[in-house]
């Protein structure tokens, strides 16, 4: 995970690099010692891949893949991971920013 957090500074120039390491990442948040490290890598791969996460419904499943794990990571790598996709979401149109907001808060609404 840490190759993966300091490689990120690669993704900008390769966006097709974002998707696989998601897909690596994203199960990590939620095991235990790794969880942290995987949301730092979590929040630069979304830093520096943003342009690919705002293509039509990646962010979406990334913000699914994310809430579907919302009981099982800590506090801290949770806290990362939503303000990076926050980050993103920031860099959206006001219609787009609002629905994926609303999908990213949803589980912590419902409490």
């Amino acid at each position: 995970l840490r190759v993966v957090e300091a490689y990120c500074k690669c993704v900008q120039q390769n966006l097709s690099l974002v998707e696989p390491g998601l897909g690596y990442i994203l199960p990590k948040l939620s095991e235990g010692k790794l969880s942290q490290h995987a949301a730092k890598a979590f929040a630069g791969v979304c830093t520096k891949g943003h342009e690919c996460l705002r293509k039509e419904g990646m962010m979406g499943t990334v913000i699914d893949a994310v809430t579907s794990r919302y009981g099982a990571i800590g506090r801290e790598p949770m806290e990362t991971s939503v303000q990076a996709l926050g980050r993103v979401l920031s860099s959206f149109d006001p219609p787009a920013m609002m629905s994926e907001l609303e999908r990213l808060t949803a589980p912590f609404v419902e409490r």
